[in-house]
């Protein structure tokens, strides 16, 4: 999270128009739902169910989208 906050800070610093972000399904993927098969902008991994892979691309893509 925080390597995804210094990058969106330097962005801004220098005035760039539009910066973008390789994600990862891990941001999503980790669902109390077990059988969703379609997910939309409001899902989120479960943190409290997420290894912590899934949780640290969770909170930095939360952290991008925050920002």
């Amino acid at each position: 999270m925080d390597g995804t906050l210094a990058i969106m800070e330097a962005a801004k610093l220098n005035k760039v128009k539009r910066v973008v972000i390789t994600s990862s399904v891990a941001a999503i993927y980790c669902s109390k739902d077990k059988k969703k098969t379609v997910f939309t902008i409001e899902d989120w991994s479960d943190l409290e169910a997420a290894t912590p892979y899934e949780k640290s691309k969770t909170l930095a893509e939360k952290a991008a989208w925050d920002f």
